[in-house]
């Protein structure tokens, strides 16, 4: 194991841990003599959605996407950094140009579960639903999570979510 997967193994265990302050400064110390590191952008990042630090969260995934533009999870969480500012229409942009990386049966569905949520949340109900089904199908953890998500409350009382849900 490299000197930085132990950091970034380390920041983790802070951040799991709730010792959020710990973990930032354990990688604000690496990334300042790895300054082109994905790995210790994107732990600052998850570091600052922790913190609802979301503007330097934002920051930081958008350094990743910089240094790794041709990698889904780079893009992926930058957008749902942008969900939670409430900036939904560049969250869906970026979404969106992850898909165009996904390499996977699972990325595609993690592409349409957050695709979902955010037209659901702006109010694209009929849209969202067709992501959602899409997302859902055959993944048993994203049943689970669209039960429990807040992006999708609104749909909950709904007949076609509830059976798309239950089936």
């Amino acid at each position: 194991m490299t000197n930085i997967e132990e950091i970034i193994n380390q920041a983790e265990d802070l951040r799991n841990g709730g010792k959020l302050t710990e973990a930032e400064e354990l990688v604000r110390r690496t990334v300042d003599t790895h300054p082109d590191e994905p790995s210790l952008w994107t732990q600052l990042g998850h570091i600052h959605l922790a913190k609802s630090e979301l503007s330097d969260a934002e920051a930081a995934f958008l350094r990743v996407t910089i240094l790794t533009p041709d990698v889904f999870w780079s893009w992926m969480h930058l957008g749902y950094a942008q969900k939670e500012l409430g900036n939904l229409e560049d969250a869906i942009a970026n979404t969106i140009t992850a898909q165009t990386l996904s390499s996977t049966k699972q990325e595609e569905g993690l592409f349409s579960y957050n695709m979902a949520c955010y037209l659901n949340l702006q109010g694209r109900r009929d849209e969202a639903m067709k992501y959602l089904r899409v997302a859902v199908e055959g993944d048993e953890v994203l049943w689970f999570w669209a039960q429990q998500d807040e992006d999708l409350i609104s749909l909950h009382e709904d007949e076609e979510f509830i059976k798309l849900v239950l089936s």
